[in-house]
């Protein structure tokens, strides 16, 4: 037999193994891909600038966006949310949302719906939201917030409606800012439970508030709490950090009032502000 032929079979396992080796790594690398995606669309709702879950009620400058990007994970599944912002003038500030984009990695890359219960809490959800401000001092300002739109995916459009709307008191200084308020909707985008608390019978009207302490070198402790026993009821606290000019990096841990809804978990934020 030919040398070269006798070295071509020899080689030939090598040449299998390394074959089988780059197609592994190729897997690894989609499976990373695909998660990290899902991190991306993987939060609670809140229309405007928040804390974490809160509005915090801060004005976008005039003539410039704000982006807030939130990803939730909590019992293995990824929640996102989206919020687009732009400041017409000292008053007045318009935006969108992309609300609860949900998935679960194990279950493939997909977008998880639920459209159908009359009082269930309709996501994913497309939102147009709107902020007017008052000041009432240096370092006061009072505002009142819609947020509103329509599941996409439903069978029914126009019987997706969601709202929520929310009125806030901000006080804020160069060491702190305090934000406190009530909030309401609907069930397809609150969902079911009480808004204030389990002692009150039903009540519409909810109690919102949240807070961020200046800790230097640009980092902030942050916390917010929505009362009730809904789905978006619950604690979180955290830290900030900004990380570039006009970008901030957000980690706080969420407890839920009521865990039947939604288990503890983490959340992440990325903002953009100017």
């Amino acid at each position: 037999m030919p040398k070269h032929t006798t070295k071509l079979l020899t080689d030939l396992p090598n040449q299998c193994l390394e074959v089988v080796i780059m197609r592994q790594k190729e897997r690894r690398l989609k499976n990373i891909f695909t998660h990290f995606v899902l991190i991306l669309l993987a939060g609670q709702l809140t229309g405007q600038q928040s804390y974490f879950n809160v509005p915090s009620s801060d004005r976008t400058k005039e003539k410039t966006w704000f982006f807030q990007q939130q990803t939730n994970y909590s019992a293995g599944e990824f929640t996102s949310n989206y919020t687009f912002d732009y400041g017409l003038n000292q008053k007045w500030e318009l935006g969108f949302n992309l609300f609860q984009l949900n998935a679960i990695p194990r279950n493939g890359l997909r977008v998880i719906q639920n459209n159908n219960g009359e009082n269930e809490a309709f996501f994913p959800l497309a939102t147009l939201n709107a902020q007017r401000f008052v000041k009432l001092s240096k370092h006061s300002q009072w505002s009142l917030a819609s947020v509103a739109g329509f599941d996409p995916f439903a069978a029914d459009f126009l019987k997706s409606g969601s709202m929520m709307i929310f009125s806030n008191y901000q006080f804020h200084n160069k060491f702190l800012k305090f934000t406190a308020g009530l909030w309401g909707g609907n069930n397809h985008f609150i969902g079911v439970g009480n808004r204030f608390y389990r002692s009150s019978a039903n009540s519409p009207v909810g109690f919102q508030m949240g807070g961020e302490l200046h800790l230097g070198h640009k980092k902030s402790l942050v916390f917010d709490h929505i009362s009730g026993n809904t789905p978006i009821s619950m604690s979180t606290i955290g830290v900030t950090r900004y990380f570039h000019k006009n970008w901030i990096f957000s980690l706080g841990a969420q407890i839920p009032n009521h865990q039947h809804f939604v288990p503890n978990g983490i959340v992440i934020e990325f903002t953009r502000v100017l």
